[in-house]
């Protein structure tokens, strides 16, 4: 969002940025896997300092970040079919009072419904 703009109360949080939201995942996903995969068989072999609390603490947070990405993705996808799957491809702006070919008042980015609803469904996984 541009600065000096502010969301209204009735316009939500755009789709794009709680899509965005999820850009913490795969790193601590990847540390979390090189840890058990690389240091528990080191330290089971005695080559370096055995932790077991390392392996605990990778799994504990490998099972916060999938609670976390279910919610978060539970959320965008209940605000994309609230919508109808008619929010901009571009920049996330809720496309409902638009028809096909109008320009998004954000982004001015062309608007097609049929893309729209096409696009979601195969980035989200619904039928």
């Amino acid at each position: 969002m541009r600065a000096g703009l502010q969301r209204s109360r009735d316009q939500p949080e755009s789709a794009r940025a709680l899509w965005l939201r999820e850009w913490w995942y795969r790193p601590i996903m990847l540390t979390c896997i090189g840890f058990i995969v690389i240091l528990f068989p080191l330290g089971c072999a005695r080559l370096i300092p055995f932790n077991p609390y390392w392996m605990l603490g990778s799994l504990a947070a490998m099972v916060a970040c999938d609670v976390t990405r279910y919610y978060s993705r539970r959320d965008l996808v209940r605000q994309v079919r609230e919508f109808e799957f008619r929010i901009c491809l571009n920049c996330g702006y809720v496309m409902v009072d638009r028809r096909d070919g109008d320009r998004c008042p954000e982004c001015n980015a062309i608007y097609n419904s049929g893309d729209a609803v096409r696009i979601w469904k195969k980035a989200l996984r619904i039928k």
